[in-house]
C-alpha cells in the first residue's frame, strides 16, 4: 500500500532559535498532531466520549491549521487524508457505541 504524500516544510530558524531548536519545536508540534490523530481513532469506551468528540471536532478547526503549520505539514494535505481514514473507521463500525448513544454525525 502506498501512502499519499503529505507536503512537509522544513522549520525556518526564527528569532533567537537556531536550526536545532527550530527542529525540536517542530517535532513537538508533530507529536501534538499525532496525539490528536490517535485520539480520533480511539472510540468510546476506550476513550471517554468528550475527549473522543473533542479530537474529532479538532480536525479542520483553526487550531488544527495552526498546529499543522507549526509541525511543518500543509493542512490541506493532512485533512483529506484524515477524513478518508476516519470515514473508513466510522464505516467499519468502530465508533458505533458513540453513534448509538449520542446519535451524532462524525464527519462535517
Amino acid at each position: 500500500m502506498t501512502l499519499p504524500a503529505i507536503r512537509r516544510n522544513s522549520p525556518p530558524a526564527r528569532d533567537g532559535f537556531d536550526a536545532a531548536q527550530a527542529l525540536a519545536a517542530q517535532r513537538l508540534w508533530q507529536s501534538v498532531l499525532l496525539h490528536a490523530w490517535l485520539c480520533s481513532f480511539r472510540s468510546p469506551p476506550i476513550l471517554p466520549d468528550a475527549e473522543y468528540r473533542r479530537a474529532v471536532d479538532w480536525f479542520g478547526s483553526a487550531d488544527f491549521y495552526t498546529v499543522c503549520r507549526l509541525a511543518g505539514f500543509e493542512p490541506s494535505s493532512v485533512l483529506p487524508i484524515w477524513r478518508e481514514k476516519h470515514a473508513a473507521f466510522v464505516a467499519a463500525g468502530a465508533p458505533s457505541y458513540y453513534l448509538r448513544r449520542k446519535g451524532a454525525e462524525f464527519l462535517p
